[in-house]
């Protein structure tokens, strides 16, 4: 994919990047360094203790709740600032996915009026110089949601209308209708094969994840189901309408192969999340592949998001938080 949009939304780099056999070598030997022991870190007294030790790569000023994140960011900063322009080019989406928690936490920031926080993050972020403007300058939500929208707008006229939606339902739900459309966009926008089996597996799992919530709790209305999936939007809209609970069993089974017994919301996430994790297994066996790069990716989201579990659940049960990891 080259697509001249994604670039009024990430930076640029200046340098020309590595030879993409290059860079595989050096993730090959970077995902040594990724933690594939949990029990271990659950046994320990505590995750800063046990990753104190010295056997990961994480930076000392990482070791918190926090920190983690920042170590992601920095990692994909290190990844993205490699590679040369036909493999960036490849790796837009992605990039351009995962900076949209950027964009959420500085909003929320901002309605916060936290603007040293939002620094300390466009720091990392590998978003542009002119959305980082508008993050940093925006004197609300709505200043910032009207900034914002014009550079989304250039991918699909399906970003329009944010602020609007602000207005009339929060937050959370102008969260939720970017990164919808925008898995919705990346899918129909023709990324590299790789690429798009991956982004049409994650609309599938957060599919997965909207049907379980409803269910568990049936509100009024079924959610509104992201497109562009391996399995259509009438699916899970047809299970919704049976307000069954275990009627979600078959459909993990169909999509990971997990039968599950009591469907808890842990075990859901992380048959989804396992189901991704090999099927990016197996696209990475092609040493010459994007699928290398795209694997230890994932795993470092993993990672952090498991290390961020560990750290906010500090005190709790080991069998409650070794539930909640993705393993």
């Amino acid at each position: 994919m080259n697509d001249p949009n994604y670039r009024g939304l990430l930076r640029g780099s200046e340098k020309s990047g590595y030879p993409t056999d290059y860079l595989l070598t050096r993730i090959r030997g970077k995902r040594a360094s990724l933690i594939s022991a949990w029990d271990c870190l659950l046994d320990a007294s505590s995750p800063l203790e046990y990753l104190s030790s010295g056997r990961f790569g994480i930076p000392v000023g990482d070791r918190s709740a926090d920190g983690v994140w920042r170590h992601l960011m920095k990692e994909f900063g290190w990844v993205h600032a490699q590679m040369n322009r036909t493999l960036r080019d490849v790796f837009l989406p992605f990039f351009l996915y995962g900076e949209l928690r950027t964009i959420f936490i500085c909003l929320r920031q901002t309605q916060g009026r936290k603007p040293e926080k939002i620094e300390r993050l466009l720091s990392l972020s590998l978003l542009s110089e002119r959305i980082k403007k508008v993050l940093r300058t925006g004197e609300d939500v709505n200043a910032v949601l009207r900034g914002i929208e014009p550079f989304f707008a250039g991918l699909s006229g399906q970003f329009v209308g944010m602020e609007t939606l602000f207005d009339k339902e929060g937050l959370q739900a102008v969260e939720q209708h970017l990164t919808d459309r925008y898995l919705e966009y990346v899918v129909r926008s023709g990324p590299h094969p790789t690429i798009k089996a991956f982004f049409s597996d994650i609309i599938d799992a957060r599919n997965v994840l909207s049907l379980y919530k409803y269910l568990r709790h049936v509100p009024k209305a079924p959610p509104p189901f992201i497109r562009c999936g391996r399995l259509r939007e009438e699916k899970f809209t047809a299970i919704a309408g049976k307000k069954d609970l275990f009627s979600i069993v078959p459909l993990v089974l169909e999509l990971t192969g997990t039968t599950l017994t009591v469907p808890s919301a842990s075990d859901v996430e992380n048959a989804l999340y396992r189901k991704i994790s090999r099927s990016l297994r197996k696209t990475a066996r092609d040493p010459l592949g994007v699928g290398v790069v795209l694997e230890y990716l994932w795993r470092c989201s993993l990672q952090a998001i498991n290390l961020s579990i560990l750290f906010h659940g500090a005190g709790m049960e080991r069998e409650v938080l070794s539930e909640e990891l993705i393993q």
